[in-house]
């Protein structure tokens, strides 16, 4: 289980932006312990860096079933199991616009998403389905076919891939490649724009999730999988 326990204001530093009492329960007098689902933490956390952002503030973390009663939250809310924030992240001093935050994150493949307001967005890691919404009309997966691009109408980032990349190849291909990677959860590692084993591991990976012929080589198929285009032989 990646859900854990932590006591009331215990001051635990879980990652490099993230503290236990951040997502305690908002409720006010309730100074009971917190759920929290570290491996969510290590998500945000990579989340963070993988997209240049310098700050995130929760607004609400953990709910005691009392809490979320009194929010409106839904019955099944991942924020009572500790499996769910509701979060703002800044570049600088900035905040970024949420509607961007869910596109990066649908990008990353959160379990679930969904936009709040201008500037803050839920995400989780439920255990069962996906969950793609905007909560202003509701608490139900009412973006149309999980897109938050289209919904919002924010142009997805295109990169030409140059040519076919393969084990021992380096240079600024191969680091797009392991940043796409990365964003969909194949995790490879960091990006150092060398082309190794922990890369061709991913590659196949991706490759099988999406019925490709498991050979750890970028050619056509893959890169177009992967949404870029492809200008290689």
């Amino acid at each position: 289980m990646s859900v854990k326990t932590f006591k009331y204001n215990a001051n635990v530093q879980l990652t490099k932006n993230f503290n236990s009492n951040e997502f305690q329960c908002k409720g006010v007098g309730h100074n009971h312990e917190t759920k929290i689902d570290v491996e969510l933490v290590k998500q945000l956390q990579e989340f963070m860096n993988l997209n240049g952002y310098t700050k995130a503030i929760i607004s609400s973390g953990y709910r005691c079933k009392e809490q979320n009663k009194k929010v409106g939250g839904s019955d099944g809310s991942q924020h009572v199991k500790g499996k769910a924030v509701d979060i703002c992240f800044y570049e600088g001093n900035k905040k970024v616009l949420a509607k961007n935050v869910c596109c990066k994150a649908q990008d990353f493949e959160f379990k679930g998403i969904a936009y709040i307001d201008a500037y803050h967005v839920h995400l989780d890691n439920r255990t069962l389905g996906k969950y793609r919404g905007d909560e202003r009309n509701g608490y139900s997966n009412n973006v149309p076919n999980g897109d938050f691009y289209a919904y919002f109408n924010v142009p997805r980032e295109t990169y030409n891939l140059e040519r076919l990349l393969k084990k021992g190849d380096k240079g600024e291909d191969v680091g797009k490649l392991q940043e796409r990677l990365n964003q969909l959860g194949y995790n490879c590692g960091k990006i150092d724009k060398i082309f190794g084993k922990n890369v061709e591991k991913s590659v196949k990976k991706f490759q099988k999730a999406n019925k490709l012929t498991q050979d750890g080589i970028v050619g056509k198929d893959t890169a177009h999988a992967l949404g870029f285009t492809f200008k290689g032989k």
